[in-house]
């Protein structure tokens, strides 16, 4: 016994050295991170107007063509309500035709080109919101600014091609953009042909048209 007592005595005094060399401090982490709400715009039919074939002998010499208009659903989806606006480029503005989507200089605020053929400016198109707009299943109002100067209400639905503007949607009779998780909007398409001596109809003509929309968070 007087062995045993002695032997645990001198292991407990081999240990001790470690113990103190043993680290003494530990560490708390805090981890995670802050992730903003991110909303996703769709249109249906992968976001394509198509007017597909236009006879030739449809266009009058002279004259600008209209196109019927064509409507197309936007939706924008957010993963929680956010506050948000867009704005739209368009992609073919160097084709721009002026004065094909109405007589008024403001008309060409709104007009987007159709591409080139041949060198030549094919046409143009306008691009309008409707009054069918739904934000969270709550009927919402167009407004629109510029430069993020004031909102203000955008009765015609004009939908500029000038990124200086800004459009949104509002549930109340403030004008300021609404938080949403989900808003559901129809626009509408009309599409112009330029004179038909100002194109070259030896062959097809191919609509080009192209505009990207951009979500803004505010």
């Amino acid at each position: 016994m007087q062995k045993f007592i002695i032997f645990s005595v001198l292991s407990t005094a081999l240990l001790a050295p470690e113990l103190v060399n043993a680290a003494e401090t530990t560490e708390l982490k805090v981890t995670g991170s802050v992730r903003p709400p991110a909303c996703i715009p769709s249109f249906t039919g992968d976001g394509v107007i198509d007017y597909g074939t236009i006879p030739a002998k449809s266009l009058k010499a002279g004259q600008f063509t209209a196109l019927p208009a064509k409507d197309i659903s936007l939706t924008i989806t957010c993963t929680a309500a956010t506050q948000v606006a867009y704005r739209v480029a368009d992609n073919r503005t160097s084709s721009k035709v002026y004065g094909i989507a109405g007589p008024d200089v403001f008309d060409d605020f709104g007009n987007y080109g159709l591409g080139r053929s041949d060198g030549k400016n094919i046409g143009g198109y306008k691009i309008q919101f409707t009054t069918n707009n739904s934000a969270d299943s709550v009927a919402a109002r167009n407004i629109t600014s510029v430069n993020g100067q004031p909102w203000y209400a955008n009765d015609y639905g004009n939908v500029n091609a000038d990124i200086r503007y800004r459009f949104g949607f509002t549930t109340t009779a403030s004008a300021q953009p609404s938080a949403f998780k989900q808003l559901v909007t129809t626009l509408r398409v009309s599409a112009f042909i330029n004179k038909p001596e100002e194109l070259n109809l030896t062959h097809d003509v191919p609509l080009d048209g192209s505009a990207t929309f951009e979500i803004l968070y505010m």
